[in-house]
């Protein structure tokens, strides 16, 4: 097991199988009583995910709810199929202030091409659900870590989505079929999945797609920042 919160636990130094865990994703919501947190339990073989599920605080439906996901078998709101649709709808534009800044500029000429509004919800997990559900059309978080992503990245997947990552070492954008990590640290999954840290964007292929071309690594010392449709 890895968590965000408390000690790693193996059983053996080389596990296939690893359980990667956020007890409570936006913390600093729940404790200031903005009901926008999330709960994150996603399993990994070798590095794969291959389940995942989230409690949300509130959903797509507006409603409490978990988000699950198997590798091959679809990605679900409780009982209720995700899956995104063939194209995106436009939204009205809305341009927040902090995009301004030097790297957000070339985001920001992006999202006028694709009448796209800004959000942050201030909780990772629940972004990348509703991401899954069709409401955030496209994400891009720069420092996640594993205990934030590991049921994310196969929901998001399994909903037809798109997740490309940005490792160091690998080039462009790619697709990301497994958690990437350094050779040192391959033997050593439990450790491997403590320290692994790499952008992600995610969301409907159409958006992602071209939205990659206009990030750069060097863009990478932000926090993350997500972009929303015109839907609410």
């Amino acid at each position: 097991m890895v968590g965000e919160e408390g000690a790693n636990h193996s059983p053996s130094d080389t596990p296939d199988v690893v359980w990667v865990l956020d007890p409570l994703d936006g913390t600093a919501n729940f404790a200031g009583g903005l009901p926008l947190f999330a709960v994150s339990i996603g399993v990994l073989h070798r590095y794969r995910p291959v389940a995942g599920a989230m409690f949300v605080s509130v959903s797509h439906r507006g409603r409490p709810g978990v988000y699950h996901a198997r590798l091959g078998g679809g990605a679900f709101f409780e009982d209720e199929r995700l899956l995104l649709p063939e194209s995106v709808g436009a939204g009205r534009v809305n341009l927040s202030g902090s995009i301004w800044w030097r790297p957000y500029r070339a985001w920001a000429r992006k999202a006028k091409d694709y009448q796209l509004q800004m959000r942050s919800l201030g909780c990772m997990v629940l972004e990348m659900a509703l991401a899954a559900a069709g409401v955030l059309t496209c994400a891009v978080f720069s420092r996640p870590r594993a205990w934030d992503v590991a049921a994310g990245v196969l929901l998001v997947q399994e909903a037809s989505g798109v997740v490309l990552t940005h490792a160091p070492g690998k080039g462009d954008w790619h697709s990301m079929s497994e958690f990437e990590v350094s050779k040192e640290l391959q033997g050593k999954p439990v450790e491997a999945l403590r320290e692994w840290c790499s952008p992600l964007l995610i969301g409907h292929r159409d958006i992602v797609l071209p939205m990659a071309s206009a990030f750069h690594e060097r863009t990478f010392g932000f926090l993350r920042l997500p972009w929303l449709s015109g839907r609410r």
